[in-house]
Formats: structure tokens, sequence, C-alpha cells
């Protein structure tokens, strides 16, 4: 009997060893998922922000070819960027870094509106983050707490932002 529990110990100690294994492997895949999911959301992001910004780039070459006049040029950008959507309903938007006030969005009564006083459910005052990151680094991601549309319950959501310097402004978009 002696012999036969070793063996059985041994067997019991091969199985749980691997059972250990699988989950380790398991566990370390779903981290790298998630991890690969959150780097594709970034980079998808960003390339819609780029997207805008290059829009936003050829309305500023109309104006200083003198074919528009700088307020024909923003005019025309900020009604071309207000009318883009991908993925059905997601859209860039627009808002004056100096002063924080929305130009281009697809709610109206934001438009005009201030953003500096704007905070998420944690505190953070996101488009006072967005400009600070737009300052420090031209462009960037900022993470914050909002629900989403016909929501109540805050969720964590995704913006990227890039500054348009020659007009002192910020585009952006972003997903939850």
């Amino acid at each position: 009997m002696g012999e036969e529990m070793r063996i059985a110990v041994r067997l019991w100690l091969i199985v749980a060893t691997a059972l250990f294994g699988i989950a380790a492997v398991v566990a370390a895949s779903l981290f790298q998922m998630k991890h690969d999911l959150l780097d594709d959301r970034e980079v998808k992001t960003r390339h819609i922000v780029e997207v805008g910004h290059t829009l936003l780039g050829h309305f500023h070459e109309m104006e200083r070819a003198g074919s528009l006049t700088r307020e024909q040029a923003q005019a025309a950008a900020l009604e071309a960027i207000a009318k883009l959507r991908y993925e059905g309903s997601e859209y860039l938007w627009i808002h004056r870094i100096e002063g924080s006030v929305m130009l281009a969005h697809p709610n109206p009564k934001l438009v005009g509106q201030p953003l500096d006083d704007m905070k998420d459910s944690t505190g953070l005052q996101f488009f006072r983050e967005m400009n600070r990151v737009i300052r420090d680094k031209s462009a960037g991601f900022v993470y914050y707490m909002w629900p989403k549309p016909g929501g109540t319950e805050p969720v964590r959501k995704l913006s990227y932002v890039q500054g348009f310097a020659p007009w002192g402004w910020a585009i952006g978009t972003g997903i939850y």
C-alpha cells in the first residue's frame, strides 16, 4: 500500500502541476489579449484624429494660398469635421485650446460652451487635462469616466487629442 500511495501522490502532483501550468498560460494569454485590444483601440483612435488633423491642414493650406480667408477656412473646416462619422455614430470634435470652448460637436448644445470646468465622476477636469497633454506633447491620450449615450453609469472612456497650432485648436475623438 505504501508504494501505491506514493505513486498516486506523484500522479496527482503531475496532474496538479499540469493544471497549474495551463491556468498560468490562460491567465497570461488573457492579460496579453486585453493589452493588445487596448493598444488596438489606442492606435485606431489616434489614426482617426490624424485624419481629422490632416483635413484641418487642408483648409489651412487654402487659407495660406489665399483662396479662402481665415474665417472662411475655419468655417469650412468646422463644417467638414462636424459631419464626419465613423462606425455609424462616432465623431470628432474641435475645441479652442485657450479659453476651452467647444467649436464643433454633433451635440449643438455643446457648441460655444466653455469646457474647463467639465468634470468626470472622479473629479478629473478632462478638457483641462486634454489641453495640458497638447501643450506638453502636442498630442496624446486622456482616460476619463463618462456615461455612454443613453446611460447614466460612468464607464472608462479613451480619448485622443491633437493640437492644431496654426489656429490654436484641439481635435479629438473618444471611444468607450
